[in-house]
């Protein structure tokens, strides 16, 4: 019973820290992605799932670890100016008048309006996490052929993601380059990183990829970023674009007709 009320505490104390707004230099979907293409740089976006991760907490995909916890933040603090990609953050939900969120939001965004308060570095330029998901829903000024100039220059695209079959829609995306698909677990993906990290440096040498000719397009929820880090150092160009490899349940949300 101590426990369950000071967990109501505590959460009330969040939501009271969460309701002034953030103020950052941020870009939305469409110049996120022109940013990108302009300065030759990856995306690497930033949500709620990060947040409790950073925090040392749970979530559904995957269970807190203190190495992955670290890495996380060490992710936030280090972005700077000269970061060879842009951090995307829910933007939306951290600039917006706290009480214009739906109470789901506010349960759910306030950790993260709390913690990247201290987090973000008002100087910066940060993207917006949603881009991937606007491009599905072609929201904000998102079109295909918008998404597709991040890969224009590569002949070839490694998707990582754990969906073992991509719709139409998403093929299409990528219809005039080769795709090469690494499929990962769905679930605590970051337990077996060693072995996807050797997986897809294996088959960089196997297939003799260069950063001239590739680009990668993960789906790897949070072991994507560290693994859109490691790609990053040895000078490959990367976006941690999500649900864009798995738009199932956007679909569905809005009512879009799935592709047969």
């Amino acid at each position: 019973m101590i426990k369950k009320i000071l967990k109501i505490i505590f959460f009330i104390l969040t939501v009271i820290k969460a309701i002034p707004r953030l103020n950052y230099n941020s870009l939305d979907s469409s110049e996120t992605i022109k940013h990108a293409v302009k300065n030759k740089k990856s995306i690497i976006r930033w949500g709620d799932g990060e947040t409790n991760l950073a925090c040392g907490r749970s979530n559904h995909r995957q269970e807190k670890n203190k190495d992955l916890e670290k890495l996380l933040n060490d992710l936030i603090d280090n972005y700077s100016e000269d970061s060879p990609y842009i951090l995307g953050m829910p933007n939306r939900y951290l600039k917006c008048k706290f009480f214009s969120m739906s109470i789901h939001n506010i349960i759910f965004w306030s950790r993260s309006r709390v913690y990247l308060r201290k987090k973000i570095k008002p100087d910066l330029i940060y993207g917006d996490s949603f881009t991937f998901r606007d491009a599905i829903v072609k929201q904000n000024n998102i079109s295909h052929s918008l998404i597709r100039k991040l890969w224009q220059d590569y002949d070839n695209i490694v998707a990582l993601h754990s969906n073992r079959k991509m719709d139409k829609i998403t093929l299409s995306l990528f219809e005039d380059k080769k795709l090469i698909n690494v499929l990962i677990p769905e679930k605590n993906a970051f337990l077996k990183y060693a072995a996807i990290q050797k997986k897809v440096f294996d088959l960089i040498n196997d297939e003799e990829l260069s950063t001239k000719d590739t680009a990668f397009v993960l789906a790897g929820s949070f072991t994507a970023k560290l693994l859109a880090l490691d790609l990053i150092r040895k000078g490959f160009i990367v976006f941690d674009a999500g649900i864009l490899l798995k738009p199932e349940p956007l679909y569905k949300k809005f009512n879009i007709s799935m592709p047969e």
